[in-house]
């Protein structure tokens, strides 16, 4: 059974609580991937949201995700997201219903969606400016936009144009 995205979407102001919801999430998921980080815009204090933890699973080979942690994420509540070309990333998108929901992206470990999810949190994080700018952004994209496809496309030249400084930043910083 595949879950697909609510119909709305409402950019909120942060939640002090998501970090501590995030940090008890990869708590549970680290006992089936070794490498799970929290992400998007409710890993960055202070920047607006949509109201769902984002984070990624990496593993050794997207592709073996089945074999590799599949079952284990089921019997853990999470479904298969549908399909969507808004977002742009390759790997598998899943979700468990929760308060707040939460949406697990499985890529490849180390690989270019990891790398460019880390680099945009940190630099975000680092450039509280830029996450000022981007919230703006998120805020105009969220107004009457009638699916989160819609709004993801809306605010998709904001994002690549964050992300291509973001990996910039994160070559200069590795360790930041």
């Amino acid at each position: 059974m595949t879950v697909t995205d609510p119909p709305e979407v409402a950019v909120v102001g942060w939640d002090p609580q998501w970090p501590a919801l995030a940090r008890a999430e990869v708590a549970r998921l680290t006992a089936i991937a070794p490498a799970v980080e929290h992400v998007g815009s409710t890993a960055v204090p202070g920047l607006a949201s949509i109201a769902v933890l984002d984070l990624v699973v990496g593993v050794d080979d997207a592709d073996d995700y089945a074999d590799a942690v599949g079952s284990a994420m089921e019997r853990l509540g999470y479904r298969p997201v549908e399909a969507t070309e808004a977002i742009g990333w390759a790997g598998i998108h899943l979700r468990r219903d929760a308060q707040p929901p939460i949406d697990v992206w499985v890529v490849a470990a180390g690989g270019h969606e990891w790398k460019g999810a880390i680099a945009f949190r940190d630099y975000l994080r680092a450039h509280p400016d830029e996450a000022s700018s981007y919230a703006r952004a998120k805020r105009r994209a969220a107004e009457s936009a009638p699916t989160r496809d819609v709004y993801a496309e809306r605010k998709r030249a904001t994002m690549e144009t964050l992300d291509a400084r973001a990996r910039r930043w994160k070559a200069q910083h590795p360790r930041r």
